[in-house]
């Protein structure tokens, strides 16, 4: 896509946005749609390469990922896409119910670099979870997708446990979706019986002889379940309701991948780059082998998506609340550089969420990585996990004939690989308190409508609750002032003249809030104008000698159109 082509795309996008805005604030409260779902996507994906479901195999040359004994008839990618390459030019999106949720067993390392904390043992593996996809949904699923039949197969029991889901489309099969599990945060990752939306990289799955299709790894992911009120939005541990509606309130939740682990090795993909290591192992006609610690180091890609990416979700409270309720709406949104994110309303009691996201705007901050080696027993498990056996008789085993029984190379083999491990990110922001509550006729008129913080990685992440409410359950809106202190005393700043009114040194300001955009703020003292913004640097009079009570004040309108305001007392000067 061309710089023209993209910025025409983001034209008509604002366009298209404004006309949806003005008839959002034109249009007449209804009574809620009790069809329509609390989240859903209506994103039209494209077609895939081939009609009906039996084209899987294909994509991956009709061989399993490494299993199929010999490295020439590997496919090079695990993850195959249907779509582009990995760096995923051209996503796909599904809504549907979640089933089938939790963390993976175990995964090939070299291809998983993200641990808990620096230092920690690395345990590499995917969260997944699968979808019983709406319907309009149903055409990314292939054969392997589709067995229902097989008692032992992952999707025959993911596709019974959709049909405990009350309006899950069970038609035909489940979706899988995967991801490395420190690139989505627990409170995140969906659960079963949420309702879902994903966006993301389509693949054949080649590590499996089913060839299913998957969403792996997803750029956007949203779940949204049912409660009974506001503040049990925080509650991670929702009631499995099975998609009978609940409560009064739609809590919803959504982030985005912060890096895309790439499957290339600076030489090939895994299997090509294992032979290339063996070589050096292997040496021709050297009586030693060349090196003595194989390693595997991946990379990530240099961003997580490509090109523009516009992504929409729709959010709808339950459909049932007690006559004379208010419908509430509570969000707050996280974006670094090049990201956005905007709010319309939609149908009657809707919430259209529009992710923006673009690649030639955007910078991906630098994960920190340790080169770590990995203890043969679980490299051997990573490639067969049903034994402990050594790694070199698995290389023997996968890669057949690549070395013979030579007892210096296969300690080689045997001492592991050496790989890149990188610190999981945290999707945590200074910026996290300052949360906009509107009445639903106000979604819409308050922009931006997002916080921008580069200090964190992930390219957005935050919430969207909406629900009904009595005007007393509302949570208040409020200025909270993180600095400075209430009661902090501040000297003058040194090398000023004696005798004449002096001044502080830089004092820092700031604020957060809670209903109104701390952009908004107008800070005075005792009275007279001191600054704007959720934070700023200024100074205070100090007087020439004694003490100075200083009053300052920060204050803005809420998103209901109230004065709300907060206020702390420091003292500046110095003993005579």
């Amino acid at each position: 896509m061309t710089s023209a082509q993209r910025n025409l795309r983001l034209g008509v996008f604002v366009l298209v946005v404004a006309v949806l805005a003005l008839a959002a604030c034109t249009g007449k409260p209804q009574p809620p749609d009790a069809t329509l779902p609390i989240l859903l996507t209506d994103q039209v994906n494209p077609p895939g390469p081939h009609a009906g479901t039996g084209w899987a195999a294909g994509v991956c040359g009709g061989h399993a990922w490494l299993w199929d004994k010999g490295v020439h008839l590997s496919p090079r990618y695990e993850w195959t896409p249907v779509l582009g390459d990995e760096s995923e030019p051209q996503i796909v999106a599904s809504s549907g119910w979640a089933v089938k949720s939790g963390l993976s067993s175990q995964d090939v390392p070299f291809t998983h670099i993200f641990i808990p904390v620096p230092g920690s043992a690395p345990r590499w593996g995917d969260a997944e979870f699968m979808i019983a996809p709406d319907s309009s949904y149903q055409s990314l699923l292939v054969n392997g997708n589709l067995n229902t039949t097989n008692p032992a197969s992952e999707f025959f029991q993911g596709w019974l446990e959709a049909n405990e889901i009350k309006g899950a489309d069970t038609s035909s099969g489940v979706l899988g979706v995967e991801t490395d599990q420190y690139l989505l945060p627990g409170p995140y990752r969906p659960k079963h019986g949420d309702r879902v939306a994903v966006f993301g990289r389509w693949i054949v799955d080649c590590g499996h002889t089913d060839f299913h299709a998957e969403i792996h790894p997803p750029l956007l992911t949203a779940r949204a379940w049912n409660t009974n009120n506001f503040s049990q939005c925080g509650n991670d541990s929702a009631p499995n309701v099975n998609g009978v509606p609940f409560g009064s309130v739609t809590c919803m939740r959504v982030i985005g991948r912060p890096y895309l682990d790439s499957q290339e090795f600076g030489d090939g993909s895994l299997p090509t780059h294992i032979i290339k290591e063996l070589g050096k192992v292997a040496c021709p006609g050297v009586p030693l082998p060349c090196i003595f610690q194989m390693s595997a180091i991946a990379h990530v890609l240099p961003k997580p998506f490509s090109d523009l990416q516009l992504m929409t979700l729709d959010v709808r409270p339950p459909p049932s609340h007690v006559p004379g309720d208010q419908l509430i709406v509570q969000y707050h949104f996280t974006v670094r550089p090049g990201v956005a994110v905007l709010l319309t309303r939609t149908g009657t009691d809707g919430v259209r969420v529009y992710v923006i996201m673009r690649a030639d705007q955007y910078t991906q901050p630098q994960p920190k990585c340790h080169i770590v080696k990995i203890d043969p027993y679980l490299v051997s498990k990573a490639f067969d996990p049903t034994t402990g056996i050594s790694f070199g008789t698995v290389i023997n085993v996968v890669f057949p004939g690549l070395f013979g029984s030579d007892p210096i190379r296969t300690a080689v083999l045997n001492r592991g690989i050496e790989a890149k491990f990188c610190d999981a990110p945290a999707a945590v922001s200074k910026s996290d308190t300052a949360i906009h509550q509107v009445l639903y006729d106000s979604v819409g008129q308050n922009r931006p409508e997002f916080s921008v913080d580069k200090s964190q990685p992930f390219p957005v992440y935050g919430f969207l609750n909406i629900g009904w409410a009595h005007p007393l359950e509302v949570i208040p809106s409020k200025v909270i002032i993180t600095s400075p202190t209430d009661g902090e005393t501040f000297g003058p700043a040194p090398g000023q003249a004696t005798g004449q009114p002096l001044r502080t040194g830089p004092i820092s300001f700031a604020a957060t809030t809670v209903g109104l955009p701390s952009s908004s703020l107008k800070w005075t003292d005792n009275g007279r104008p001191l600054g704007n913004s959720s934070s700023f640097t200024s100074t205070l009079s100090a007087g020439s000698c004694g003490f100075e009570t200083h009053i300052i004040e920060a204050s803005g309108t809420d998103d209901t159109g109230n004065l709300v305001s907060a206020k702390v007392a420091v003292e500046t000067g110095q003993i005579c």
